[in-house]
């Protein structure tokens, strides 16, 4: 597969944003002593964005049938929303 420039350039920036990321979501984690659920969902919420670049620059889901998009982010929603409320119930117990 032939990369151009500019993809080169974009897949080197969604790289970057998820290093990113993943720094503050470690960050929130470590200090989240008296944040509780709050910083739980926060770092789920952005566990699914970094699974959402990563399906659509890595996986090439961005080139795919928008079906196939609309079903991915479909599932992910779902389990974005099914996980978290485990995670708040769970929390609240």
């Amino acid at each position: 597969m032939i990369v151009s420039k500019q993809t080169n350039a974009r897949l080197i920036w969604v790289w970057a944003g998820l290093v990113v990321a993943t720094l503050v979501s470690q960050g929130i984690g470590s200090d989240s002593a008296g944040m509780g659920i709050a910083a739980g969902i926060a770092v789920l919420a952005i566990a699914y964005a970094k699974v959402r670049f990563v399906m659509r620059e890595f996986m090439e889901l961005r080139n795919a049938p928008k079906a196939m998009g609309y079903a991915a982010d479909a599932w992910l929603c779902l389990s974005m929303v099914l996980l978290g409320g485990l995670y708040a119930w769970g929390g609240a117990i």
